[in-house]
């Protein structure tokens, strides 16, 4: 389960609605009832999660990530995603009971298979960070719980993170930008940071704001920005590749693009949009 939040204040983070609240929570909100939730975790390969039922989309679910319910209302779910803590609703089509799981999708995407064969029928496409029980192997193709079949080297078992977390955000080049998105479908400024440092094992929250709060050391002006370093505007957030070059998904380029970073600062500063609150260092990378 998501760790519980004393911030009742954000409410990103707070596990209640009008009707029904977390069981950690009771004690700090008021709600009709207070529930443990059951764990649930995505079926699509990639599913919205809304602020209400057909209402604005503020992060996405992967498949096989878990996701904690804590009611269901006709064709929609209220809960939690445990990766992050986010809250909102998704619909109830999108989750299937949870299991443990073994691996994840380490490439910017895969297939499922019926069989260990490349000419078997493909069933579905699975993103980046999909998570994935494995109970063996076929030649080339890993064998699923559920009976399907993934390419072996396109997974890592989850423990076994990677490196550098710049280089898998790379990966996410030319991907559209899509506000509250976290898949190479589309992906927002936060969700490509957040989805770069979780598979080098590193903790993230889901929003700039929270990243900005939560990671790293803020540098002093005088600091040279090197590879790794977080770049923070108020509601923006980008990834130095090197010195001078930052990657970030932007809604400008509606794009993840790389571009230098004292165009990027000179263009927000003429557009009067928002404020820059500078660079912070990881104090580490994995």
């Amino acid at each position: 389960m998501p760790k519980p939040t004393k911030n009742i204040d954000d409410s990103r983070l707070l596990a209640a609605n009008e009707n029904v609240a977390a069981l950690e929570l009771k004690g700090l909100v008021k709600a009709k009832k207070f529930v443990k939730g059951d764990r649930y975790q995505g079926y699509q390969p990639v599913s919205g999660i809304y602020q209400k039922p057909n209402g604005t989309l503020t992060c996405e679910l992967l498949c096989g990530n878990d996701f904690r319910v804590l009611e269901r209302v006709e064709d929609w779910c209220f809960g939690q995603v445990v990766k992050d803590g986010y809250v909102g609703y998704t619909l109830a089509d999108n989750l299937t009971p949870a299991t443990d799981k073994t691996h994840y999708v380490c490439t910017l995407g895969t297939g499922m298979y019926q069989q260990g064969d490349v000419k078997s029928k493909f069933l579905k496409w699975l993103p980046h960070g999909t998570r994935l029980r494995v109970t063996g192997t076929e030649g080339r193709f890993a064998r699923l719980a559920s009976g399907q079949f993934v390419t072996v080297n396109h997974l890592r078992k989850i423990g076994d993170w990677e490196g550098d977390f710049v280089s898998i955000a790379e990966r996410y080049l030319d991907v559209p930008y899509l506000w509250g998105g976290n898949s190479p479908l589309g992906i927002d400024c936060s969700g490509l940071v957040s989805n770069a440092l979780t598979h080098v094992g590193i903790e993230s929250p889901r929003d700039s704001d929270q990243q900005f709060a939560d990671l790293g050391i803020l540098l002093d002006k005088s600091e040279r920005p090197r590879r790794g370093d977080l770049v923070f505007w108020e509601g923006h957030v980008g990834i130095m590749v090197n010195e001078h070059m930052m990657l970030h998904a932007t809604a400008f380029h509606m794009l993840v693009v790389v571009e230098p970073l004292k165009e990027v600062k000179n263009r927000i500063e003429a557009s009067k949009e928002t404020r820059f609150l500078g660079l912070k260092r990881l104090t580490r990378q994995a």
